[in-house]
């Protein structure tokens, strides 16, 4: 309520004396304070303030309100209007060459794309990030992100990094990075890269916060992942799709799960209704690379007694004996062709950080340490077209 009230008066002021740098901070500072308290006339505040930063062009204020748009969006779960704003923000700090800000947009458009699946993207995005002297919160947002985009794929040194990204938060006295820090490592024990007791015993430090009593992001986030572990949910009414599947409604959760733009919670959402075609789940999981995703899944439905639980592998897959992915079948197929990493990544359109982790996914799935191994395994078994593998 202070913050509404210093803020209007900081606006009124502004305007009678002409001063738009001081109108925009105080806008964006109402206005994000009013959505907090449910007033949609937050929101409009916030986007009257990115038109007028942008019109003055008034460099970190227009910043500032834009971030705080994408924020907002984000924490009302719409994640692709989220995307879309933090497009915004990159492209407007990038040509204006405020750099701070714009690394740290990256970094919110990684994490972005880690929740829609978009992960070459991601990838690009954490390849920028990673190594720049950046903010406490950005370094944490960055590698809780890196983290959680190894573990969904399946990849090697997945559960190094996530031990990482936890040990990172340590240190740091927040309530919202001890929120994504939980949330990642109740994830990771999902997958069964870290023991669950560890997982839980930051969940149920989160539960003694008073904080997270009037924090319904929170409570939807944790009561999504209490529940994917066969854990008590958060006190209080749990929003969004996470609630509706506590209560009873899994179909109309997964649904607005799909519709917010979470393609890995709707599927794993969905997998859990009693008529669910797993093998339609498991096919789409794999589709978008989400090896990681389908071990944690097959794990609670071994938890929760399905009988039948499919493999999870495309036709690529059951086609050669390793196990690969198509984009792993791929990646190899160009291996055999005499191609680098570099190259490999120019011809599949990804970063050169990302074709090195398929290489590395490969490798180990071949049970091989080198290139050259895996070139001579892939003769030796015959497999009909290298070109692909399928």
């Amino acid at each position: 309520d202070e913050a509404i009230r210093y803020g209007d008066e900081a606006v009124t002021v502004a305007q009678a004396v002409r001063f738009p740098q001081m109108e925009v901070h105080a806008a964006v500072t109402a206005g994000t304070a009013r959505f907090f308290l449910r007033d949609p006339a937050g929101r409009s505040q916030v986007e009257a303030a990115v038109r007028l930063g942008r019109e003055q062009n008034l460099g970190e204020f227009a910043a500032r309100a834009l971030n705080n748009l994408g924020l907002l969006s984000l924490w009302r779960g719409r994640p692709v209007q989220a995307l879309d704003e933090f497009e915004r923000l990159v492209e407007y700090t990038q040509a204006r060459e405020l750099d701070a800000w714009y690394i740290a947009a990256i970094a919110t458009r990684a994490t972005l794309s880690v929740i829609h699946g978009r992960w070459d993207q991601a990838d690009l995005d954490l390849e920028v990030v990673m190594g720049q002297r950046t903010c406490r919160q950005t370094e944490i947002e960055t590698l809780n992100t890196a983290a959680i985009l190894r573990a969904r794929r399946g990849d090697p040194g997945a559960a190094d990094l996530v031990e990482d990204a936890l040990s990172s938060v340590e240190s740091f006295d927040d309530y919202e990075a001890s929120v994504t820090a939980c949330a990642l490592a109740m994830e990771a024990a999902w997958i069964g890269l870290i023991p669950l007791e560890e997982a839980e015993f930051r969940y149920r430090a989160m539960l003694r916060s008073p904080v997270l009593a009037t924090d319904n992001s929170g409570r939807g986030v944790l009561g999504y992942w209490a529940s994917r572990l066969g854990l008590e949910p958060p006190e209080g009414r749990i929003p969004g799709p996470a609630g509706m599947e506590w209560d009873g409604r899994v179909a109309e959760a997964s649904q607005s799960w799909e519709e917010r733009g979470y393609p890995i919670e709707a599927a794993v959402t969905k997998a859990m209704l009693p008529d669910a075609n797993l093998d339609a789940v498991f096919s789409g999981l794999s589709r978008l690379g989400a090896d990681g995703v389908i071990r944690g899944l097959r794990r609670e439905l071994q938890r929760r007694g399905v009988a039948r639980i499919p493999r999870g592998q495309r036709q690529t897959t059951r086609r050669n004996p390793s196990g690969l992915t198509e984009r792993q079948a791929e990646v190899l197929s160009l291996m055999v062709s005499g191609l680098s990493n570099a190259a490999i990544a120019e011809k599949l359109f990804i970063s050169e950080k990302t074709a090195s982790h398929h290489v590395s996914a490969v490798l180990a799935k071949l049970n091989v340490s080198s290139r050259l191994q895996a070139v001579a395994l892939v003769n030796s078994a015959g497999w009909p077209d290298q070109r692909g593998l399928n």
